[in-house]
């Protein structure tokens, strides 16, 4: 799964977003492309996944999923993370992040907050690391 907003689209020189999902699903993967009013974010959001192997990983995840009240199905997923954020230090976080194939964010229960990382705000630290001391991870 991987999304970019549609304002960075506009800005990329030589994408269309139309001919981005003619690709896209030519290749046989599910695309979503929403308006600012239908996501969180500003400019609207154009999502891309692979809708078998999305329904795998949320299948395996299931009781994650229902304990969070979060969707099962693929399509209601994506558009639930268009829309909703996860709470980092918590294993619905860490199935997100693995929906993206992100294996090294911060937020993740299994990656200890580092003492300084440039990429990151550090009271975005401060408070992963509360998370931690609290969870105890």
């Amino acid at each position: 799964m991987a999304y970019e907003t549609l304002a960075q689209l506009r800005d990329a020189e030589g994408h269309s977003i139309i001919n981005l999902n003619f690709e896209y699903t030519g290749k046989g993967l599910q695309t979503v492309i929403l308006r600012d009013s239908e996501t969180h974010y500003y400019s609207g959001a154009f999502f891309v996944y692979d809708e078998d192997a999305l329904t795998t990983l949320l299948e395996a995840r299931k009781d994650i999923l229902e304990a969070a009240g979060w969707p099962t199905d693929a399509y209601d997923f994506v558009l639930k993370v268009a829309n909703d954020w996860a709470e980092e230090k918590t294993p619905l976080f860490d199935l997100v992040c693995d929906a993206f194939g992100d294996k090294e964010h911060i937020g993740r229960t299994d990656i200890k907050v580092p003492d300084n990382d440039s990429r990151y705000q550090a009271q975005y630290l401060e408070m992963l690391r509360s998370k931690e001391r609290k969870l105890k991870l």
